[in-house]
């Protein structure tokens, strides 16, 4: 299969990039917002998961029936569909890539091979973001990969008018017991 350029990818993704930016964002806004309570409790496996799954549903509401987009979902593997490209939706480390379980279906994904049942040619790519240390800011990526590395990577600007709520990984219903205050008397002060 001929290699797809970022150029191409970018004019042809570009109608619904900013809808793609907006489900990831709402994603983190609905992890934030939702698990407020349990932010301090959460791996980074968890919370990347519980995003995922509400990107995902956002996607599902916000591509269901377009003409053009398909949602593919089945055999644990989320995609979506347009023009020639299947995307996935991942957490992205400061490399642009991704952290997978090493499965046959993700080493084909990741190099770009065909994935039993879905139609043919076809370039993979993974649509993601990735968060600041104090999970305030976002940038959210499509990246193009090819084995264990990436071809390209396009940055979606943020195009978002909904505020991104930080994350406290710190619990702040927690009160510091109050402490006793006891004088302190020296023995010289107790024999009198």
């Amino acid at each position: 299969m001929e290699k797809v350029t970022k150029e191409v990818a970018e004019k042809k993704l570009e109608p619904h990039s900013a809808k793609i930016q907006d489900c990831i964002l709402m994603g983190i806004n609905e992890y934030q917002t939702e698990y407020s309570k349990y932010h301090h409790i959460h791996s980074a496996r968890t919370r990347a998961s519980l995003v995922r799954d509400h990107i995902v549903e956002n996607i599902k509401q916000s591509f269901d029936g377009i003409k053009g987009v398909n949602i593919i979902d089945k055999r644990g593997l989320f995609l979506l569909s347009i023009d020639g490209f299947v995307i996935r939706f991942k957490k992205l480390n400061k490399n642009f890539k991704t952290s997978n379980i090493q499965t046959q279906q993700t080493l084909r994904f990741s190099n770009q091979l065909e994935i039993e049942g879905l139609y043919s040619p076809i370039t993979n790519l993974n649509a993601g973001y990735i968060a600041n240390e104090f999970w305030s800011d976002f940038v959210c990526l499509i990246t193009c990969p090819n084995g264990n590395r990436l071809d390209w990577v396009i940055n979606i600007p943020k195009k978002i008018s909904t505020p991104i709520i930080t994350i406290s990984t710190q619990r702040t219903d927690i009160k510091e017991p109050l402490q006793r205050v006891r004088p302190r008397i020296r023995k010289s002060q107790s024999n009198e």
